[in-house]
């Protein structure tokens, strides 16, 4: 199914889960916005994906292979930063995960109004 588009009813789950699609989703925001129509009000968002590393060097080597995204299956250089600008995430819990902590779990909860 497309994650942009999706055929559930609105307030369908408690909990939404996205692992390692929001920086390779043709438009995260609209990803963000179907997420929070299918989870119920006061549910959790999740999500997994791989965020532009804060230390500089590591930062540099990412905008460095950034232009084979498409051969490694996902974006080394999204920013968190933008995406919870651009989205209005609220991000509750962010947390390591993977090899190395490479990888991020954001929990946010689904403040939209009931109904």
């Amino acid at each position: 199914m497309d994650a942009e588009r999706m055929t559930f009813a609105d307030d369908s789950f408690d909990k939404v889960v996205a692992m390692y699609v929001v920086s390779v989703a043709p438009d995260p925001k609209r990803l963000l916005e179907e997420m929070r129509r299918v989870c119920r009000p006061g549910g959790d968002l999740y999500i997994v994906n791989h965020f532009r590393c804060a230390n500089p060097a590591v930062g540099m080597i990412e905008r460095m292979i950034a232009p084979f995204s498409s051969l490694m299956g996902f974006h080394p250089d999204f920013s968190l930063e933008d995406f919870v600008a651009r989205t209005g995430l609220d991000v509750a819990e962010k947390i390591p995960v993977n090899l190395l902590g490479y990888w991020t779990l954001l929990r946010s909860r689904n403040r939209k109004p009931a109904g």
